[in-house]
């Protein structure tokens, strides 16, 4: 029977001293440390045969942490998290009180104008990513990126920009052989129904995915 891969989710402790190393100080890094490995451990110890590890997010300073026990590393990209994309959060959760045509008009802009920026920040994390998990002979991938990790279906807006971050971001992830699994977005769902409905689109990235 082939492995399989289970994934976890775990947070640092919060700590108002933040920002020192990577926005996390040692107490922070040495409980992450700690908690991952030695839970990975246990569980391998338990269920062999399956590949484990924690999941993070472009938070999480590579620089810090060991991923001996880990057997991938999930690492969740956003642009959004390069710079202050305007009017991301208020777009996404739907807010009807604003002039949503505006906001929007404001963060296309900041896109487009910062584009070249915004590429080369996620090449270079994806980068970073995958010489990190190459130092322990792993694979890596993404289940959660690339535009927003927050954003719905709204009248006066649309979803063309969350689509080209994702073909923008795919190639760059599969520049590195061992990056071996990669989303299309967080917004693969029913309920997202602009996303959902445009099957061409997933069908486009997901063959840029696969090749």
């Amino acid at each position: 029977m082939e492995p399989k891969m289970t994934i976890l989710f775990t947070f640092v402790p919060e700590n108002l001293d933040m920002g020192k190393v990577g926005g996390f100080n040692a107490l922070q890094q040495q409980f992450y440390q700690a908690f991952s490995n030695d839970l990975i451990s246990h569980l391998k110890e338990r269920f062999p045969g399956q590949f484990w590890q924690m999941s993070i997010t472009y938070t999480t300073p590579l620089d810090s942490i060991d991923l001996k026990e880990f057997g991938t590393l999930d690492s969740h990209l956003w642009f959004t998290s390069a710079a202050d994309i305007p009017n991301w959060r208020i777009l996404g959760g739907g807010d009807r009180t604003k002039d949503n045509r505006v906001l929007f008009a404001e963060l296309l802009k900041f896109w487009k104008e910062k584009k070249p920026a915004l590429i080369d920040w996620m090449d270079k994390s994806i980068t970073a990513v995958a010489a990190k998990t190459n130092q322990y002979n792993i694979t890596c991938g993404n289940t959660e990126g690339w535009g927003a990790v927050g954003w719905l279906d709204n009248t006066e807006t649309n979803w063309d920009w969350i689509k080209e971050a994702a073909e923008i971001a795919v190639p760059l992830a599969k520049k590195h052989d061992n990056y071996k699994y990669l989303c299309s977005s967080n917004f693969t769902h029913p309920q997202f129904k602009g996303m959902w409905e445009d099957v061409k689109w997933h069908r486009k990235i997901t063959a840029k995915i696969k090749s």
